[in-house]
């Protein structure tokens, strides 16, 4: 009866702790004003975006949300800041090729700049 009762706590601490790591992810609205690509695999439309920025194994991840559905996710270098950013800021790289590619977010009230890599450009 003991075990039993030991094995329902841990599992009820590892689905809160679960749970919370999850619940704890920073997330912000963020408009984006131009169609532009998000690494090597997402392509963001204009339009506005729930964005969540977590942490696994020490890699830091955005997820892009719109209407409540997933659009994609892309790897992250969060940089700390001094202070808070006053607003919320995307930045875009030159076109090239009608194409932009979003290599910063400023979210504002965070203490952190996103900065995202340009996808490599094939050579031929």
């Amino acid at each position: 009866m003991k075990h039993t009762l030991l094995k329902a706590a841990i599992g009820a601490a590892a689905t809160l702790f679960l749970a919370g790591g999850i619940m704890f992810a920073k997330t912000s609205n963020v408009n984006v004003m131009y169609r532009a690509d998000l690494g090597r695999n997402l392509t963001l439309a204009p339009g506005q975006y729930k964005m969540s920025v977590s942490t696994l194994a020490g890699a830091h991840q955005a997820a892009f949300f719109k209407n409540g559905k997933l659009v994609g996710t892309a790897p992250v270098n969060v940089v700390s800041e001094t202070r808070k950013n006053d607003q919320t800021m995307v930045y875009f790289s030159s076109p090239h090729n009608d194409v932009r590619h979003i290599t910063q977010i400023d979210v504002g009230g965070w203490k952190a700049k996103l900065m995202f890599g340009e996808p490599a450009t094939a050579t031929e």
